[in-house]
């Protein structure tokens, strides 16, 4: 017995888009590109019809924001100076993912070379700051030890107990006004 698929005719496949569809999935162009030529589909239609024709697993296409991205990168450290790639990403408006994988290409590619190491927050992990050219990169520091870590959270305990000099203050007159 088949199990018949139930489809909507609202907007018929043509030979023709048909056609498209299988040069697109096997040539590694984006579809998203090429949405012209599958006139009203969207995006999962398109999806969906391509697993209905049976064109098996999609080759590789590479997902980037832009491929002028590297030199976009390259023009920002060269303008603003050395940055990590959060700020590179909020600068450029990319995703931060994106620029990450840019940036560390383009490091191992040797355009840029590590000349700082910095924390986003004092508890998340060391973060390259890269500047443009070949150079030599600094060295990644150390993690905290044990011990450090400790130090570091009594330090933080004992600054939430001190009292503050303007809450001390307010009890005082509270005190007298009572």
């Amino acid at each position: 017995m088949t199990i018949k698929r139930r489809t909507f005719a609202k907007f018929p496949w043509t030979p023709e888009q048909d056609a498209a569809l299988r040069e697109i999935w096997h040539s590694g162009k984006r579809i998203k590109e090429n949405m012209h030529l599958f006139g009203q589909h969207s995006y999962g239609s398109i999806i969906t019809r391509a697993w209905d024709l049976r064109l098996g697993k999609r080759t590789n296409c590479p997902r980037v924001a832009s491929p002028a991205s590297p030199r976009i990168i390259l023009r920002l450290l060269a303008d603003k100076g050395p940055l990590d790639r959060f700020t590179a990403a909020v600068l450029l408006g990319i995703d931060e993912s994106n620029a990450h994988k840019h940036m560390k290409a383009m490091h191992l590619a040797g355009a840029l070379h590590i000349v700082d190491w910095k924390r986003r927050t004092t508890s998340s992990r060391y973060v390259p700051v890269f500047a443009a050219g070949a150079g030599v990169d600094a060295p990644k520091p150390p993690r905290l030890t044990s011990a450090e870590k400790e130090s570091r959270r009594r330090a933080v305990r004992k600054q939430a107990t001190v009292a503050h000099p303007f809450a001390v203050a307010m009890n005082q007159i509270m005190r007298e006004a009572a």
